[in-house]
């Protein structure tokens, strides 16, 4: 019995000092970041340890402590829009996220008019995204994310998501509507555009709506009770 606690210890501590710093998948390669702005990065890493983050744009280094879970939250400032840059996370283990771009970030929620994808459906084509999608390059600083459809009533700390460069994969499974919108603000203000992509068809209006604003709005006139 000795050894077996000794063997469970030993792998115990070999487990945590593997541990490095995780990141929700909406933080990927290829991402962009608003510009001139604060933004907030969070994960998990070594319990206790401490987190520095360092962006490629500047030489100043952010450094936060992780919890007893591992959960950390940083918030980072971000320059005037460019790139390409890297931003690397250490909590003694590196993780960095490469091919970052700064620019005009938009999320891009709504049900089925705004999830159809540039590609189509069957039978359902998209005018003019054939050509779009076949003369797609990445030198176009439009990048697409993509989150999975998952339905919960709590905040996920992270769900599937991809970052598309504009390739024709990336065009193609992006949200019509949003990349459209896309092309347009990108032609007019000449800097790099995310859009984050949120839809899900069918999905009820109070699915994206905060709770407490429908307590506080509502209460008294509908039953709320489902909220709770």
């Amino acid at each position: 019995m000795r050894k077996i606690f000794i063997l469970i210890l030993l792998l115990t501590a070999s487990v945590a000092m593997n541990a490095k710093v995780d990141l929700p998948s909406v933080f990927g390669d290829n991402m962009v970041l608003q510009r001139n702005s604060s933004v907030a990065f969070w994960g998990t890493a070594k319990p206790d340890s401490k987190v520095t983050v360092k962006p490629s744009w500047t030489k100043a280094k952010t450094q936060v402590q992780a919890d007893a879970d591992g959960k950390w939250f940083a918030r980072i400032a971000t320059p005037v829009a460019g790139g390409p840059y890297e931003v690397t996370f250490n909590d003694g283990d590196k993780v960095t996220l490469k091919n970052v771009l700064v620019g005009e970030v938009w999320i891009c929620s709504g049900q089925s008019n705004m999830a159809m994808p540039m590609k189509g459906y069957l039978g359902q084509p998209v005018e003019e995204s054939a050509r779009h999608i076949m003369t797609a390059r990445p030198s176009v600083p439009i990048r697409s994310c993509l989150i999975s459809r998952k339905p919960s009533v709590e905040a996920e700390y992270s769900s599937d998501a991809v970052w598309y460069e504009h390739n024709p994969e990336g065009v193609a499974e992006s949200s019509a509507v949003a990349y459209f919108f896309a092309r347009t603000v990108h032609d007019a203000l000449d800097v790099p555009i995310g859009i984050i992509n949120v839809t899900y068809g069918d999905s009820p209006i109070e699915a994206w709506m905060d709770p407490d604003i429908l307590r506080s709005e509502f209460a008294g006139e509908f039953d709320l009770s489902h909220l709770d």
